[in-house]
């Protein structure tokens, strides 16, 4: 099995300004420091600036960091960013945070991964975990019978933290969308640095996951 990162990305949801996304904030007030010259723009619906493979996006409802070329998923960037921006502005309404890891698995046994994802009933089973909901997809690829094409599983990885993960088949590729989600911050905003908190479980808890797969 061949493991390749593509992004990793974190999100909040809430009530944003976007004209607060400017260089100058993310380096003044959030420690922010890039070797790159910062590009984009900063409008009141939308502002969006890209250093090299760092990518800062703010909506009227959403502000999202991505990190792509990557090798992996360790260390807490961009984590640590989206915290420094949500406690200086801690007066912006917050109702979720949450963070990505996206990536794809080669070299696979593909028949068999999809035949023992495809019974929804039996994931449990698989996954090691009680799923909450379960979303699956098929299609007919050669015209002569339905394919599972997506997967999605989720389930509560502690009480506050709820975990998703969309499997997608493409072209013998697994690309593999975990999503690790702590809501409730309406009531309770200071709950934001257990995204930090728990992120060696998450990391663990992918490893798991990929040698999971792998294993089939």
């Amino acid at each position: 099995m061949i493991f390749k990162a593509n992004y990793k990305s974190v999100i909040a949801i809430g009530g944003f300004n976007p004209t607060i996304l400017t260089p100058d904030f993310l380096r003044d007030y959030c420690s922010f420091r890039s070797d790159h010259e910062p590009l984009g723009r900063t409008t009141p619906i939308l502002a969006e600036i890209v250093y090299g493979n760092i990518k800062f996006l703010a909506e009227l409802n959403r502000f999202q960091i991505f990190l792509d070329e990557i090798e992996g998923f360790e260390g807490i960037f961009p984590i640590d960013t989206m915290i420094k921006y949500l406690e200086v502005l801690k007066y912006t309404p917050l109702t979720l945070f949450g963070i990505n890891f996206n990536y794809q698995l080669s070299d696979i046994n593909e028949r068999i991964i999809r035949q023992a994802l495809k019974n929804p009933f039996q994931l449990e089973k698989t996954f090691g975990f009680i799923p909450s909901s379960v979303l699956l997809s098929a299609t007919k690829p050669n015209g002569d019978g339905l394919s599972l094409s997506e997967l999605t599983v989720t389930h509560n990885l502690k009480p506050e933290i709820k975990n998703s993960v969309r499997i997608s088949f493409s072209n013998k590729i697994l690309t593999v969308n975990e999503n690790y989600e702590l809501s409730g911050l309406d009531i309770d905003r200071d709950r934001i640095g257990a995204i930090i908190e728990n992120y060696p479980v998450f990391l663990e808890n992918n490893s798991t996951l990929i040698k999971l797969i792998g294993g089939f």
